[in-house]
């Protein structure tokens, strides 16, 4: 059981209402406080002669919760603040696996988007660069080894001038 919520976007929600007909999938269309999909596992359970009505079987929400963006509603969120205070919102819901599906996205840049939206502070950020330049350092150093003619050469390359003509070995 698929159940969906949706703003202000209701040629969206006929689209995938279409869908999931088409598909042969059961769902329910409901206000949820938070996200845009849920699934919700529900008891099936059977009528009972006499009564008017079926009797609801119990329902047990999935870990899963999807908030659905459009690339540009993604961008011009994350610049007003909403995206930031929905991310908490969904971390915060008590399911175990909040999800943002992008829309319409090239993947480069969705690639961005993504390490965007990861909150990560400038110390963070500057960790990472230090690091892929100190790998990217790392490989050249390697092949450059690699292509020297002799161990003199080698030598030469790993070694650190200091002072006049001294040289230290690393």
């Amino acid at each position: 059981m698929v159940q969906v919520k949706y703003k202000s976007r209701l040629y969206y929600k006929q689209d995938l209402v279409k869908e999931l007909q088409r598909n042969g999938v059961s769902f329910d269309v409901r206000k949820l406080n938070v996200g845009d999909f849920l699934w919700v596992d529900r008891e099936k359970v059977a009528p009972i002669p006499g009564q008017l009505q079926s009797p609801v079987g119990r329902e047990l929400v999935l870990d899963y919760i999807i908030e659905r963006k459009r690339m540009d509603d993604l961008c011009g969120s994350i610049i007003d603040g909403r995206f930031r205070e929905q991310k908490f919102r969904l971390k915060r819901c008590g399911l175990r696996k909040p999800c943002c599906l992008v829309e319409d996205s090239p993947e480069t840049t969705l690639q961005q988007e993504i390490v965007n939206t990861q909150c990560q502070t400038v110390k963070e950020v500057f960790a990472r660069q230090l690091m892929q330049d100190f790998l990217q350092q790392q490989q050249s150093l390697l092949t450059a080894y690699e292509r020297c003619a002799g161990e003199a050469e080698k030598e030469k390359l790993l070694s650190i001038r200091y002072g006049k003509l001294k040289r230290f070995v690393v």
